[in-house]
């Protein structure tokens, strides 16, 4: 089992497309040194999980979580939080419902949910992906 992990490049080009997206929000990155922080903490997350749907669900909640509260942009943080988390996601076979990561994106922004209870309701909102042929 190998997780599909983002990387610093993916992020920038995902700030890219949010500037692009919304030319009058002031997106920029503001502390880069963030970025490589919440990927290094992402890699570590989950470890202790043996099968796959938790191990991607740690991961994809430490990427949301720790985009919205660590402030990486100066504007976007939501948006760049559930924009990654949606593609890490995807690359790694599974999908969440779009209304529940904007309602958990909120939740953590507003400090109603922390880690462990954003865990628990990713992992329960969790589909496997099953691509049309």
């Amino acid at each position: 089992m190998r997780i599909q992990y983002p990387s610093i490049s993916l992020l920038k080009y995902l700030v890219d497309i949010l500037r692009k997206l919304y030319p009058s929000d002031y997106i920029k990155t503001y502390r880069p040194e963030a970025l490589e922080m919440i990927l290094e903490n992402m890699k570590w997350a989950g470890e202790e999980y043996r099968r796959k749907p938790n191990i991607v669900a740690a991961k994809a909640v430490s990427l949301l979580y720790d985009i919205i509260m660590l402030h990486p942009l100066t504007d976007g943080n939501k948006r760049l939080a559930v924009l990654a988390t949606v593609v890490f996601l995807i690359k790694n076979g599974y999908y969440v419902p779009r209304t529940t990561m904007f309602r958990l994106a909120l939740l953590i922004a507003r400090n109603k949910v922390d880690k462990g209870e954003a865990y628990k309701w990713l992992l329960k909102e969790l589909r496997p992906l099953r691509l049309k042929r």
